[in-house]
């Protein structure tokens, strides 16, 4: 199984609280990037990564979950299912 993890960066409020995961951190401008991630044109547009089943931490599940605006997505790409 696949998964697509989505962040919808320009919608980042930059509160931290998926930064406990250590694919997250927080950048100098008090945004949120995924490390490894490339983004579109500029860090402040999203950007996806395509990963394998075992590459979906459970810390990047809690990392979505935590995000109060919602801008971290984690897709089935198979199913187009969203995870929660």
């Amino acid at each position: 199984m696949a998964f697509k993890i989505m962040h919808e960066r320009h919608n980042c409020i930059g509160c931290g609280a998926c930064t406990f995961s250590p694919g997250w951190e927080m950048k100098d401008d008090n945004k949120v990037s995924f490390k490894g991630m490339v983004y579109k044109k500029s860090k402040n547009e999203g950007g996806e990564i395509e990963v394998g089943e075992k590459d979906v931490a459970e810390a990047d599940l809690d990392a979505a979950r935590v995000c109060p605006v919602k801008c971290i997505l984690i897709i089935n790409t198979k199913t187009g299912e969203k995870i929660e």
